[in-house]
């Protein structure tokens, strides 16, 4: 039986030059190709969705090599919205545990939120997050992506559960069928290091 699956899809990124620094952290590629059209689903429970999500593939990005232990914490706000907490620890030249807060604003639709974080003292805005596909309890998928010029894009992606343990055969067989039915190569897709964590 498959699995659920859950998609968070950003759009309408920020300028690479305005939050140069934040694009670096999360690993953004060049798509050559505009960004896919991920449908956007109606219903969205919140207080399911909240709490800890366990990094387990991503889209592999050079300066990215360098961390592990990725973790995406999510805490309900008042106002219908997201804290969300990525976690993640360096491993060279010392180590080192560090972490981003980035605030998802609720919008008028059921499961999307406007993300800001803050770059340089100042808040920025980041995207557009649209929850596409539940699966609350069952492997996720989050994605972003923003439209560039002649027909290319930026895009990341991640894979999260809710245990630091590896995805199954099912798991992988699942999860590839469903990226590549909404246009993203589960190829670029790299195993993430949840070994030896300090928390």
């Amino acid at each position: 039986m498959a699995s659920p699956l859950y998609v968070l899809c950003v759009l309408g990124m920020a300028s690479v030059v305005s939050v140069q620094g934040y694009f670096t952290d999360i690993g953004f590629e060049l798509r050559n190709s505009p960004c896919p059209n991920i449908p956007q689903i109606g219903d969205f429970n919140m207080s399911r969705y909240s709490g800890v999500w366990y990094e387990r593939k991503r889209f592999q990005f050079a300066l990215q090599s360098n961390v592990k232990c990725m973790t995406y914490t999510l805490f309900e706000r008042n106002d219908g919205g997201f804290n969300l907490v990525y976690y993640r620890e360096v491993r060279w030249p010392l180590p080192l545990q560090t972490s981003t807060r980035i605030v998802l604003e609720p919008t008028s639709k059921s499961g999307t939120f406007r993300a800001k974080t803050r770059v340089n003292g100042n808040w920025v805005f980041v995207g557009v997050f649209t929850i596409v596909q539940p699966g609350y309890e069952d492997p996720s998928v989050m994605y972003a992506c923003r439209d560039l010029f002649y027909g290319t894009a930026i895009e990341a992606s991640w894979i999260v559960k809710r245990d630091r343990q590896a995805l199954t055969p099912t798991e992988e067989s699942t999860l590839q069928s469903a990226v590549t039915s909404y246009g993203i190569s589960y190829s670029k897709y790299q195993t993430s290091d949840q070994s030896s964590c300090g928390r």
